[in-house]
């Protein structure tokens, strides 16, 4: 059987360089890590991914990145 591989654009996280930090929602975000996981939810366009991809970039964590 042939191995299937995710396409790169779902396993590619966004790199963000020029957005605007959210200090408060990265606090937020701090006292959750104690958790396995955490989930961010809003409406499309909201700026999950970049909050996310922001956040991961500045605390400098490692992370497992998939794009359903």
């Amino acid at each position: 059987m042939p191995v299937r591989l995710a396409p790169i654009a779902k396993i590619t996280r966004l790199r963000t360089h020029q957005a605007f930090p959210r200090k408060r929602l990265f606090t937020q975000l701090d006292h959750l890590r104690r958790h396995p996981v955490i989930w961010v939810s809003g409406p499309p366009g909201s700026g999950k991914t970049t909050l996310v991809s922001n956040y991961l970039d500045a605390r400098k964590l490692p992370c497992l990145w998939y794009h359903g």
